[in-house]
């Protein structure tokens, strides 16, 4: 995965890893004022710190690692997405079997967990 695929699923943390991107071509100690205390670490947004390598709590996020740091993010995040989406097949699966899988295309799925895009107020209103 890169970052162009998580611009296409989280455009608010591809932006804040795009700037951080155009951030490596300053002069060392104003990038260190833009992030300052950061380390190997990230939140998701969620609240809870994960060490994006090992150690990462240890790793200060500096201009020559900026392009390792998006990278971990980058796959962190995505395997965050792969666990989310093992643990709802394996639900679905237990509820209904495996058959029900076989014939659902993605498209169907989201569409009966989300269900429609668009929104009907005709509908809404009786």
């Amino acid at each position: 995965m890169t970052l162009d695929d998580l611009n296409r699923v989280d455009a608010k943390q591809f932006e804040m890893l795009n700037y951080m991107l155009k951030c490596k071509d300053m002069a060392e100690d104003e990038f260190n004022e833009c992030y300052p205390d950061s380390y190997m670490e990230s939140d998701f947004g969620f609240g809870k710190v994960i060490e994006l390598v090992e150690g990462g709590s240890a790793i200060k996020l500096v201009r020559d690692n900026v392009d390792q740091y998006i990278s971990a993010f980058v796959d962190r995040y995505f395997q965050q997405d792969r666990l989310q989406f093992n643990a709802l097949y394996r639900g679905v699966e237990a509820a209904c079997g495996t058959f029900l899988l076989d014939i659902l295309t993605p498209e169907m799925a989201e569409g009966r967990a989300c269900s429609s895009k668009q929104i009907s107020w005709q509908a809404m209103k009786r």
